[in-house]
This record gives C-alpha cells, structure tokens and sequence, in this order.
C-alpha cells in the first residue's frame, strides 16, 4: 500500500524469472514468454527495449499500462545482446533486464591463397596457404582433413592455417570441418590442384 502520491516505479519484475538475470538460446529461437509488471504510484505504462550490438536501445513495442507481455520475438545475434523492461511515470523510472547469451554455429569457410574460393589451381612450388574458418558460441573446434587415407592436417578454435610451398603430391579433396558442443558437425569439402613441373615441360616441348 502507497501514501505516498509521489513514489516512482518500484520492484519492476519480468516472469518468469531467469536464473541470474540471464537465459542461454540458440540464435533464431523465440524468446519468451515474458511478462513484465511493477508497482508504481501513480499508476505506470511499461514498454519492452532490446539492446543492439552497438549500444542502442530499440524500441519492440509501445508503452502500455499495468502489464505487458513480451511480443513474439526470435533472439538474433546481431540485433541484440539483452531485453529490458522500462516502467515510467510522472515521478521517475526504473527497468529490468534479461541478458542474452545467444548460441550460433556459422558455416565453415575456406580461403585458399586469402581467396574465399573452394576449388583452386596452383602451380608446384607456389605458396599453398589454406585457411579453414568458422565462427561460434561457444568457441567451435575446427579441423582440416586431407580426405585421401582420411588424414588430420591440424585442428585449432575458430580457424586453422595451412602453410607451405605446393608439391604435386598435395593435389586432393580436403575437409573444412567444424564441431561445437550445442550443434550438429558441419562440413566443407574443397579441391586443390597443383600443376606439376614435369607436366608443364612436357606440354611446353610438345608444342
């Protein structure tokens, strides 16, 4: 009970209630649902704000009294990084926060010779440098496979670098793998060829 005419918007809550202020979804699902309320006297309107990457707060939905259900949202890393509930009357304001911690799994990546490009034709004795990428949360663990005999070139988090001079024998389908704990594996096959010296002698002499 209020007698105080003049009190601001108190004990803003947001149910259910996340453990630590905080919920863990997967990029593209929806959020919610949620419903935020406060005590306020007089009487406040509430309104739902997300938070952009870049530190701006967009509005999701106009003000409304008493209280305000989440609209139908789906979480999107690069929209935001929290939702935050904004109760507000003649006396002041006071919010609540839901921070995000969004899961994603980006497609691998290959870059041959810093070309994004899954098939390539070098000459022997060239740079070969293969770059095997990925991006996600939390940190995938990537791996570069030479398919012939199935072998493991390296593994590393986030990316791998290949580095080395092209002989004819790296001449093969390769494997940008990437494994996280929340997501199923995913795999990019590319192509290398190296054109070899000997070829290339013997096609100069045949002309």
């Amino acid at each position: 009970m209020y007698n105080n005419l003049k009190d601001g918007p108190e004990s803003v809550m947001i149910t259910p209630k996340p453990g630590n202020d905080t919920i863990t979804i997967k990029d593209g699902k929806p959020l919610g649902p949620y419903n935020c309320s406060a005590h306020c006297n007089p009487p406040c309107t509430l309104q739902w704000k997300y938070k952009h990457p870049s530190g701006d707060f967009v509005n999701d939905t106009s003000y409304d009294i008493s209280s305000l259900p989440l609209p139908m949202l789906n979480a999107d890393r690069t929209r935001m990084t929290l939702i935050r509930c904004v109760a507000i009357n003649r006396v002041g304001s006071a919010n609540k926060d839901i921070k995000l911690k969004i899961l994603y799994f980006e497609d691998p990546r290959v870059y041959i010779n810093e070309k994004l490009q899954y098939s390539s034709t070098i000459n022997e004795g060239t740079p070969l440098n293969v770059t095997c990428l990925l991006g996600g949360n939390p940190t995938p663990e990537v791996i570069l496979r030479k398919l012939t005999a199935n072998k493991i070139i390296g593994e590393g988090h986030f990316n791998y670098t290949w580095i080395k001079d092209a002989k004819c024998s790296d001449t093969s389908n390769y494997s940008c793998e990437g494994k996280s704990s929340e997501f199923e594996s995913r795999i990019q096959s590319f192509h290398i060829n190296v054109t070899c010296r000997f070829m290339s002698s013997l096609q100069v002499s045949i002309v």
